[in-house]
């Protein structure tokens, strides 16, 4: 082509270029995020009135050594709750400048209806530094001191963004719906940290029920910290609870996980709750919220098929403050007891709160319950038939019904030095101010005439002889008779190691002064907690006659102050004698 011919088809162009941009359809922006401030969740609706295609972009950063994503934003259903798209490791393309910095420029085809657009970062320690030996440790203390690693996120921060644009004329416009959450028969729903709430509900049939709850995994613990469950108020079986097996992954960071499910509950009535421990809730995220941040929580609803309103109907839960007998916010080293007469066999239902042991490999705050007339245990918390109570994992509850026949009893609750009401040395339960034991009836025919309380002081003991709870440095003595040949029970717990015995008891004839029974290490089994807490708990004949009981004690590891491991029991350091039955 000639000099002057290629000027002509020059000068043609510019002169339609403008005509061809102005034919091309223009694009519009429907959401858009920037400026982004750490842990702030940005949210933006927008209504798709017929099948659209839109572009998004998005600017995002992931951990630096695992594929969690620290800043991300994505896109919801209102009305499904279902995510259409998230900015994911696998979804974008790595930064050539920023280690962690993630990038996407994509197109997808959105079906008519509300839709709910996401941005969330985290601050700049949730870059998720792995840390392989000391070099990376130092490295990382020197980043952290020298505010390099501040200063690299704050650089991201004014990169990160998102925007979704449509072609003009696109049947897509932004409105101003505020996030549109399920409406249920129940609803737990934008709640924050430490929640504890209940409500009860009667299904008059069987019926189906859809449950849609988020909640918080602990890795760590292995326990859901921030979860729902339901009970059956009668028997306080637990007919459904989320739990890491049965829920999904939510979005965002690992611990988040999602129940969108429907369950099957026979006709009865129900107790529906849900709870939160002290972080990483709607009210704040401590890292990377889920794909349904304001659901934070759980919605009961009526299921498609299966269900029929009328069958369903809500009521309020019998506060627990109305309870039989109340031994709650108990603090440290403290020992409780109450004696309780029932006139009929009743049905009770036991809420009782306490910590096992890791170390100990047992209850170490817990209650039980005594026949006082013969002191056996006729319920006890126990790791077994206890759950995780929320908070840390050694949180336990007992939360269940317990069959007793009519008699005198007394209700025991001990805790040990550590982790208690109002100072707890690691995260509490989901209901702290009941940590303790609580009594209710469950019996619709309860009468007061039917249970009465007394104090063990006030009430002729059912023993010939009793000396417990003894302290350091104890001489005890006690005289008994007896008019027959009799058959006794000696319960007594003390300390002792194969050489000697260091807490015992002794039972001697007053007339001529010969030991009958004594408390030696061969005779006594193991009684629990350190090696040297002992346990005689057996039968022995006595003749007629008059006898002196004695237990000592050392000047160490009572009942008063232990110096090891105490013992299972140790409300009865010492001894108890009773005729046996």
């Amino acid at each position: 082509m000639s000099a002057k011919n290629r000027l002509v088809v020059s000068f043609c162009c510019s002169l339609l270029f403008p005509f061809l941009v102005s034919s091309a359809p223009a694009a519009k922006t429907l959401v858009k995020f920037d400026d982004i401030r750490e842990e702030k969740i940005y949210m933006q609706g927008f209504t798709v009135e017929k099948s659209t295609e839109v572009e998004i972009e998005a600017v995002g950063a992931k951990g630096r050594s695992n594929d969690y994503m620290v800043a991300t934003g994505w896109i919801i259903g209102a009305d499904t709750r279902e995510l259409a798209w998230a900015l994911t490791v696998d979804s974008s393309r790595p930064s050539r400048r920023d280690h962690g910095k993630r990038e996407a420029t994509t197109k997808i085809t959105l079906s008519p209806g509300d839709y709910e657009a996401y941005y969330y970062a985290g601050e700049h320690y949730y870059l998720d530094i792995k840390i392989r030996g000391a070099g990376d440790l130092f490295d990382f203390l020197g980043d952290l001191f020298s505010g390099d690693m501040s200063r690299d996120w704050n650089r991201l921060l004014e990169e990160f963004k998102m925007e979704i644009k449509v072609k003009n004329g696109s049947k897509a416009t932004p409105n101003d719906k505020k996030h549109q959450l399920p409406k249920g028969l129940i609803e737990f729903t934008e709640i924050g940290d430490s929640f504890y709430r209940e409500a009860g509900f009667t299904l008059k049939k069987p019926s189906r029920l859809r449950l849609y709850a988020l909640g918080e995994y602990s890795e760590s613990d292995r326990v859901m910290v921030d979860y729902g469950w339901i009970k059956n108020a009668r028997t306080r079986e637990t007919v459904w609870e989320m739990d890491r097996w049965n829920t999904a992954h939510a979005g965002g960071a690992e611990k988040n996980r999602v129940f969108d499910d429907e369950i099957e509950l026979p006709a009865g009535d129900y107790l529906v709750y849900y709870a939160t421990d002290d972080s990483h809730s709607e009210e704040k995220f401590n890292a990377t919220p889920p794909y349904d941040p304001y659901a934070w929580g759980l919605v009961l609803t009526g299921a498609k098929e299966g269900f029929n309103r009328k069958d369903f109907e809500a009521f309020t839960p019998r506060e627990i403050g109305t309870a039989l007998i109340k031994v709650t916010k108990v603090g440290d080293d403290e020992y409780r007891s109450q004696g309780f007469t029932l006139e009929r066999e009743m049905s009770l239902h036991l809420y009782c709160l306490g910590e096992y042991g890791r170390g100990d490999r047992e209850m170490v705050d817990y209650g039980w319950i005594e026949d006082y007339k013969t002191g056996r245990k006729v319920w006890a918390m126990t790791p077994d038939n206890s759950r995780h109570a929320g908070g840390a994992a050694k949180n336990r509850v007992f939360d269940g019904v317990v069959e007793l026949p009519k008699g005198d009893y007394v209700v025991y609750y001990l805790t040990d030095d550590c982790h208690s009401y109002e100072d707890w040395n690691d995260a509490p339960p989901f209901n702290p101010k009941s940590w303790g034991i609580t009594i209710a009836s469950l019996d619709e025919k309860f009468s007061k005439k039917d249970f009465k309380l007394f104090e063990e002081e006030e009430k002729e003991g059912p023993y010939l002889v009793q000396m417990i709870r003894l302290g350091d440095d104890v001489k005890s003595k006690e005289r008994f008779k007896l008019d027959k040949v009799t058959k006794l029970h000696i319960y007594a717990i003390g300390e002792g190691d194969r050489d000697e015995m260091y807490d015992y008891g002794w039972i001697e004839n007053a007339k001529t002064k010969k030991v009958v029974w004594e408390m030696t290490y061969r005779k006594t089994d193991p009684a629990g907690g350190a090696r040297k807490n002992r346990m005689f708990d057996d039968t022995i004949m006595l003749d007629k006659g008059e006898y002196l009981v004695y237990f000592v004690t050392d000047g160490s590891h009572s009942f008063k102050g232990w110096n090891a491991a105490r013992p299972r029991d140790p409300s009865h350091w010492g001894i108890t004698i009773r005729e046996a039955k």
